[in-house]
């Protein structure tokens, strides 16, 4: 992969790049091509969106009131056992 160049002093990532330096134009210098047009800004309309109450679409076979059924939808089994076995072993036993 090739490496970008970066500062060392900043960074130890190959991958850094820098933030671009922008500055601000004196007065009376012109501003770049895409911003002169810009000499207001332009106005604002938000979008409205009606109020309604949020529906819950599980499957018939859980029930919502179960926080556990509803744990287990989202998470399933080996998703968690993953976690575990990989927290395990990472883990820095005393």
């Amino acid at each position: 992969m090739p490496s970008r160049p970066f500062e060392v002093q900043k960074s130890n990532d190959h991958d850094f790049v820098p933030p671009e330096k922008l500055t601000r134009p004196k007065k009376g210098e012109r501003l770049p091509s895409d911003l002169a047009s810009l000499t207001t800004i332009p106005q604002f309309s938000p979008l409205h969106i009606s109020e309604r109450l949020p529906i819950i679409s599980l499957p018939a076979e859980v029930n919502s009131s179960d926080p556990k059924q509803v744990f287990d939808l989202l998470w399933p089994i080996k998703v968690v056992q993953q976690i575990v076995n990989s927290t395990n072993q990472n883990a820095n036993f005393i």
